[in-house]
C-alpha cells in the first residue's frame, strides 16, 4: 500500500466519520424537537421538559457510540440543534428550567468540564509516547 493510498484512506474514514456524526446529531435532535412540538402531553410538566431534552442528548451519544462514530461530535451538533430548535417548543417554565439548571451549576460544570478536559489531554500525550516508544513507525508517509 503506498502512502498515498494510505492518506486517502484516513482521510475518507475521517470524514465519513464525521458526516455520520452530524447525521446523528441533527436526526435525534429534529425528532426530539418534533416529538415537542406534536405531543403536547410532554410538556405538561418542567420536569418532563428538562428531562427528556437531556436523554435525547445523551441518546444521540449511545447511538453514535453504538455504530463506532463520534460521540462528542454527535452531542455538540445534538445540544446546538436542541438548543435552536426545541427551546421554542418548551413552555416558559420549561425554558427557564433548562436554562435555569445551567446557570445554577455553571461553576460547578465549568469546574468538571476542566478536569475532563485535563485529564482527555494528559491520556492523549501519554498514550501517543507510548504508541512512539513501543512501535516501529515509518515517517516516509511525510515525505512524499
Amino acid at each position: 500500500m503506498t502512502a498515498e493510498e494510505i492518506f486517502k484512506t484516513i482521510l475518507s474514514s475521517f470524514f465519513g466519520t464525521v458526516v455520520v456524526s452530524v447525521l446523528i446529531g441533527l436526526l435525534t435532535a429534529i425528532l426530539c424537537s418534533y416529538l415537542f412540538k406534536k405531543c403536547r402531553f410532554l410538556v405538561e410538566s418542567e420536569v418532563t421538559q428538562v428531562a427528556f431534552t437531556y436523554i435525547f442528548g445523551i441518546m444521540s451519544y449511545v447511538i453514535a457510540e453504538f455504530f463506532d462514530m463520534s460521540g462528542v461530535i454527535t452531542v455538540l451538533i445534538s445540544g446546538v440543534t436542541l438548543a435552536h430548535y426545541n427551546y421554542y417548543n418548551l413552555t416558559i417554565g420549561g425554558m427557564h428550567a433548562t436554562t435555569y439548571i445551567f446557570s445554577l451549576f455553571r461553576v460547578t460544570f465549568q469546574t468538571i468540564s476542566f478536569l475532563a478536559e485535563a485529564i482527555v489531554f494528559v491520556y492523549l500525550g501519554v498514550s501517543t509516547v507510548y504508541y512512539f516508544l513501543t512501535e516501529r513507525i515509518s515517517f516516509s508517509f511525510l515525505f512524499l
